[in-house]
């Protein structure tokens, strides 16, 4: 059953969906504290 859930392409894209909205705001918070720094 497990198996199979990861096999679901739907499983895979909101995987992905949610991996890469993450990874957007960890990139958000870095270049804010960047721009902070920089001030």
């Amino acid at each position: 059953m497990l198996f199979y859930l990861f096999m679901t392409p739907t499983f895979f894209v909101v995987s992905v969906t949610f991996y890469s909205m993450a990874h957007a705001e960890a990139i958000q918070a870095a270049s804010e504290r960047n721009r902070l720094m920089n001030k």
